[in-house]
């Protein structure tokens, strides 16, 4: 699943933000680079995002407080969608009120977790991760990078605390991340 690289590249644990823009949506990438633990490929990464969202979509059903107190049948939580239409209808009182609630993870509340639900332009209930660029189909792009035809350039972010740092830099992790496609 995850390995340790042979490189002797200095470790560098950082976070950069990414960022790409059309008219119709924003995206946001997070590129966690240090070379040596990554994963084999994307499809690994992808299975591991889906455990981490299914578990804290599931830890929001399980917890029960005086705003939230309902009895959602787990046995229907087998996949993302099931658990998205349960969810669904609460996603408002979870992120206003359960503030305060907390799971096996201290820092992070029932109302952090809720907004990884957000509406699609259909007005939707879905999660704020694609799940799909995790396939053994898609490919992460390199910094500023355009797809054919289009001109959106994958940039960094103005949030990005890591800003001034030389373009050399922060291709080199690029690089690293699509060792493992």
């Amino acid at each position: 699943m995850c390995r340790a690289l042979p490189y002797t590249i200095q470790t560098v644990v950082y976070v950069q933000t990414w960022i790409r823009s059309t008219s119709e949506k924003i995206s946001y990438y997070f590129v966690h680079a240090k070379p040596s633990v990554l994963f084999d490929n994307t499809s690994i990464l992808g299975i591991f995002i889906k455990v981490v969202v299914h578990f804290l979509s599931l830890s929001i059903i399980q917890h029960k407080c005086t705003m939230f107190n309902t009895n959602l049948p787990i046995e229907q939580c087998s996949s993302m969608s099931n658990l998205i239409h349960l969810l669904a209808p609460y996603v408002n009182t979870l992120r206003k009120y359960c503030i305060k609630c907390k799971i096996s993870i201290p820092y992070v509340s029932i109302a952090d977790i809720a907004y990884l639900l957000v509406k699609n332009k259909s007005n939707e209930w879905t999660i704020a991760i694609d799940i799909n660029v995790y396939s053994k189909h898609e490919q992460f792009r390199l910094f500023n990078s355009v797809k054919y035809g289009k001109n959106n350039p994958l940039v960094s972010s103005t949030f990005d605390k890591y800003q001034t740092r030389a373009q050399h830099r922060v291709l080199i992790p690029s690089f690293l991340g699509l060792s493992s496609i």
